[in-house]
């Protein structure tokens, strides 16, 4: 690797980090904010956590009033007052509480989840826009070229030193170099589309050019088995088991008996009785299986949680793998690159008369073609990368 080529590198890199970082962590903070599916799944979120706080508390209580008639006039009318509090057993309402708490911390992981996707989507279109941006420079570049190819050879055919053959192929070249110019603006409009769908309707621009650099795990069962407690799907899946059990934990508290204490007040002409009250509920068959039932949804969650974990385990390592054989031929292309970049050589042979116009063409879309697969390659390994960090947070 030559030291031009390294020096090329270093400027690309600081540029980068001055100019394009800010931009594209603008467009990422502006995303966060304003994506409506974002705020719809905070939202939601909110409205179920409430709905787990609600039922916390013992039951209302309970006031009776009743005016009875006598029959016959003597013996008078008689007022009967009570009021009384039903309670289930006293570990009920802490286990509820236990409840309601993992699976508001399911709902949260669940968010974060939510985020993860859509800040991975606006990572995946902002890569797109400047894989595009750079075969948009690329393409000025390559549009320029065969402008003056075929300004030459129109001058050229005018002296009579070629045939139209030659100048149609000049022309040709142009066109497609036109064609292809017009298809990048038309996929750069449509981009940008998406990213302000993702802004929320929202307009914002980015034209970034440089991707940012990138760095892996060596060691793929290290990094897993360090961020394995942070992957939002499984936390949540994880809180909705932790949520289980403590259901059971309820339901069998529940079984219980059922207490309940009270006033009372009776009076009737010249008497008047007041005292409390007490009764005990006896749960013999309003939660039959209801126990059993839960214990075997708690089996099934388990099961689902390790099945999830083992899929996500091996998701990951593909994706990490992929990485690391993308980086590889990223390096590799722009090496090729720094030391095969002989454009200025054929535009000299063409000159000179060593190759025709149709060699010119031919070596040069080898020439071009590595370029896009370089780009290509790198905007690939860039979402592969981030697919791999929406995994977590």
């Amino acid at each position: 690797m030559n030291i031009k080529y390294i020096s090329s590198l270093v400027f690309l890199c600081v540029s980068y980090f001055v100019y394009g970082q800010n931009s594209m962590e603008q467009v990422l903070a502006d995303v966060e904010a304003n994506n409506l599916m974002l705020k719809s799944v905070k939202h939601q979120k909110n409205a179920l956590q409430t709905l787990n706080n609600t039922g916390l508390n013992p039951d209302n209580p309970e006031v009776r009033m009743a005016y009875l008639w006598g029959d016959p006039d003597q013996v008078g009318n008689r007022t009967d007052f009570s009021i009384s509090q039903s309670l289930d057993f006293p570990t009920s309402y802490h286990y509820r509480n236990q409840k309601a708490n993992a699976l508001n911390k399911g709902l949260d992981f669940r968010y974060q989840q939510a985020y993860n996707v859509v800040m991975c989507e606006a990572k995946l279109v902002c890569h797109q826009l400047i894989y595009l941006n750079l075969q948009k420079q690329e393409q000025v570049k390559r549009l320029d070229f065969a402008q003056q190819i075929a300004e030459a050879y129109r001058y050229k055919f005018t002296e009579g030193s070629v045939n139209i053959l030659e100048l149609n192929k000049a022309d040709l070249n142009l066109l497609n170099a036109k064609t292809s110019l017009s298809k990048i603006n038309t996929e750069l409009n449509v981009a940008l589309q998406k990213l302000q769908v993702l802004n929320g309707g929202e307009v914002v621009s980015f034209d970034g050019v440089f991707f940012d650099e990138v760095f892996l795990p060596d060691d793929f069962e290290l990094w897993y088995a360090t961020q394995a407690s942070s992957i939002p799907l499984l936390s949540e899946m994880t809180s909705d088991l932790e949520a289980s059990r403590f259901n059971e934990k309820l339901a069998k508290s529940l079984t219980l008996p059922k207490l309940s204490v009270g006033y009372m007040t009776e009076t009737v002409v010249g008497q008047q009785y007041s005292g409390v009250t007490a009764g005990i509920t006896i749960p013999l068959w309003e939660n039959k299986n209801t126990v059993k039932q839960i214990k075997r949804s708690s089996l099934v969650s388990e099961t689902e949680l390790r099945n999830k974990s083992l899929e996500t385990y091996h998701e990951l390592k593909a994706i990490y793998q992929n990485a690391v054989q993308l980086q590889g031929v990223v390096l590799e292309y722009k090496q090729a690159m720094a030391v095969l970049s002989n454009v200025s050589m054929l535009s000299l042979a063409l000159e000179v008369g060593e190759i025709s116009i149709l060699e010119y063409i031919v070596e040069l879309g080898f020439y071009y073609d590595t370029i896009d697969k370089m780009y290509l390659a790198e905007r690939e390994l860039h979402d592969t990368v981030a697919r791999m960090k929406a995994f977590v947070w």
